[in-house]
């Protein structure tokens, strides 16, 4: 079995990276040059759930998608609108994106 390198994967690969590399104010708090934000414009919004943020994820679930951290390729992504409280997006440690990447995705 081949597994990825912890260090790479965290540099590289890491789903919690996607929070920060698509939030506009975040990267301009860091200096990156307008032109090199839009370079990132097409990285989903991604949000961490959390307990603060817990149950308004539940609230607004129907309209994202869910995918656990430690989920690769396909494995474990969710739909709102499919998800049952048994499933999430009930702890921390996922990651959540607007659900109109499925019409992105499937075009």
């Amino acid at each position: 079995m081949v597994t990825p390198n912890p260090h790479n994967h965290a540099l590289y690969a890491s789903k919690r990276d996607l929070t920060l590399l698509s939030d506009p104010k975040a990267l301009e708090a860091l200096g990156l040059s307008p032109e090199m934000r839009s370079r990132l414009d097409g990285i989903p919004r991604t949000t961490l759930v959390t307990p603060d943020n817990a149950d308004a994820m539940w609230q607004s679930r129907k309209n994202m998608l869910f995918k656990p951290l430690s989920g690769h390729g396909s494995k474990a992504v969710y739909r709102g609108d499919m998800v049952t409280k048994g499933v999430g997006p009930r702890s921390p440690g996922e990651a959540m994106w607007p659900r109109h990447l499925l019409h992105r995705c499937s075009a």
